[in-house]
């Protein structure tokens, strides 16, 4: 599966029992990797998106050719509150 976001192209690969998901583009390029707090954004925001917890495997901030999320499935976001 691909679409086109906001943020430039997502490619979606099921593998069993999961999901990885592949982010080419990233609008915090220029600062993301001296500001870490900007890639937990992003994954929690993923998290939120498709309902599931979700685990960066790989990052454009560290030199990867994308940021990709490993998505299980049945681990629902655990909601904590303030």
């Amino acid at each position: 599966i691909y679409t086109r976001s906001l943020v430039g192209s997502v490619r979606c690969v099921q593998e069993t029992g999961a999901y990885l998901l592949h982010t080419c583009n990233c609008p915090y390029a220029k600062v993301s990797s001296e500001h870490g707090e900007l890639c937990l954004m992003d994954q929690v925001l993923v998290s939120e998106l498709v309902g599931q917890s979700c685990r960066r495997i790989e990052s454009l901030a560290k030199g990867g050719t994308s940021c990709t999320y490993l998505v299980l499935e049945n681990q629902p976001v655990q909601v904590s509150s303030l």
